[in-house]
């Protein structure tokens, strides 16, 4: 039987780019249990990835360790964000901020011109897309460009990955219109950047997964080019666990408090709180799937406490659904 690692989160010290030497076996995790120390790994096997409880388990405390860290997201994206909180931004110092980024103003560009966001000119610089544009519109872009290049990508994962950042891009789009189309206009500009890293835990769960199966392939004794395990046998434990990941991540980011609640509690929408940017990503995350932009099946039902959040009715959900239907085609 393969086995597959990830990292013991809680073993020995040394920093996380270090290998440890050959692994020595140790005691178990439990009786009866698939997952086993093995040096510095935690060693999960077939039948522990069919039954997630464990893998989650293990996930998790990968996430809480001290030494964990994720992945880094350029500076550029932290101040893009703080500066398009303030209404009085002025363009000069969010054109000055991006050219600081010649490689993702260059992405951002490009992006501009695709058949998403094209008009009849052709935009040649950042000062003109964001008077084309707008200033809100160029940070959605900037963050996808960012997120996708630094995110969505985990070796072993290629297809999967690819979905998921289809799928969130799918979700920012919809939620922003979810927004508007129900009376939250002034939440629409969040819920983008909301929906964008809605499931952000399943990335950061897929990139654990990749990168520690490539650490045992260098201390593995027949030198075997491991693979993460099978994305449909750990996706129930990924699928699980993305919501206290992603949580996790986004204090570890130092992202917002609205988002991170977003981002650790869209499939459930909260009681007693204001909950239109949550139940708007949750609506728009169940078009999306129904639109086929989805990770893996199954998808959750239509949820009537996100209706309610919003004000919203099934026939407007379906109208919305309806118009974007075109918009979510053209997605990369």
């Amino acid at each position: 039987m393969h086995s597959r690692g990830i990292k013991d989160a809680s073993g020995p010290g040394g920093s996380k780019s270090s290998r440890p030497p050959k692994p020595s076996p140790r005691e178990g995790l439990g009786s009866g249990t698939s997952i086993r120390r093995q040096g510095f790994y935690v060693v999960v096997d077939d039948k522990a990835i069919l039954a997630p409880d464990g893998l989650i388990d293990t996930l998790l405390a990968t996430f809480r360790a001290p030494e964990y860290a994720p992945p880094t997201l350029p500076a550029t994206a932290a101040e893009l964000l703080e500066l398009s909180r303030h209404a009085d931004v002025e363009f000069a110092q969010v054109v000055s901020l991006l050219e600081r980024d010649s490689v993702v103003a260059t992405q951002v560009l490009r992006k501009a011109q695709s058949a998403f966001y094209a008009g009849r000119q052709p935009v040649r610089s950042l000062h003109e897309a964001i008077v084309r544009l707008g200033l809100s519109t160029l940070r959605d872009m900037f963050m996808e460009v960012v997120f996708k290049n630094n995110v969505f990508c985990a070796p072993g994962y290629d297809e999967p990955m690819r979905h998921l950042q289809r799928h969130s891009t799918a979700v920012a789009h919809i939620a922003r219109k979810v927004c508007e189309r129900t009376g939250h206009a002034p939440h629409a500009q969040h819920a983008f950047l909301c929906g964008l890293l809605h499931d952000i835990g399943k990335a950061m769960c897929m990139i654990v997964l990749a990168e520690q199966a490539t650490g045992v392939s260098v201390s593995d004794d027949n030198h075997e080019a491991h693979t993460p395990p099978a994305f449909d046998k750990v996706y129930p434990a990924v699928q699980r666990a993305h919501e206290p990941a992603g949580a996790i991540l986004g204090h570890l980011w130092r992202l917002p408090d609205p988002i991170v609640r977003v981002i650790s509690s869209h499939h459930t929408i909260p009681h007693g709180k204001d909950n239109a940017i949550v139940a708007a990503v949750n609506i728009a995350d169940w078009i999306a799937n129904d639109l086929g932009l989805l990770v893996q099946p199954p998808v959750d039902s239509l949820s009537r406490d996100a209706m309610h959040a919003l004000g919203a009715s099934e026939a407007t959900v379906n109208d919305i659904k309806l118009h974007v239907r075109e918009m979510v085609a053209r997605i990369e």
